[in-house]
């Protein structure tokens, strides 16, 4: 995802398997181009398909709303505030998959 310093947000599609699951994978390469104050945030589907009690999806969006309330981007992401926040809407005391994230901030 694509935090602009605008305030937009912008999904950055991807497609293939997850670094390191299979021996000799094959990945198209795709350009972004970032500005003075935008963010660019990796993560691995552990932490958007996380599932509540009622079997409901977490998804995308429900991960913008969780770092919009945790203050990203103004304020850099803390890890144990986002599992939290997770397990929170998992009403679980664990995840159940894991959970990677790789932040890149321009200026």
């Amino acid at each position: 995802m694509i935090f602009r310093s605008s305030g937009q947000i912008e999904q950055a599609e991807s497609s293939g398997m997850p670094f390191g699951v299979m021996e000799d994978s094959e990945y198209e390469e795709a350009t972004v181009e970032l500005f003075e104050g935008d963010s660019l945030l990796l993560f691995s589907d552990g932490v958007f398909e996380v599932h509540n009690a009622q079997g409901k999806l977490l998804g995308i969006n429900g991960l913008t709303d969780i770092l919009k309330d945790l203050g990203y981007p103004a304020t850099a992401i803390q890890p144990a505030a986002l599992e939290e926040e997770l397990l929170k809407f998992s009403n679980d005391i664990r995840l159940g998959d894991d959970v990677t994230l790789i932040e890149v901030r321009i200026g």
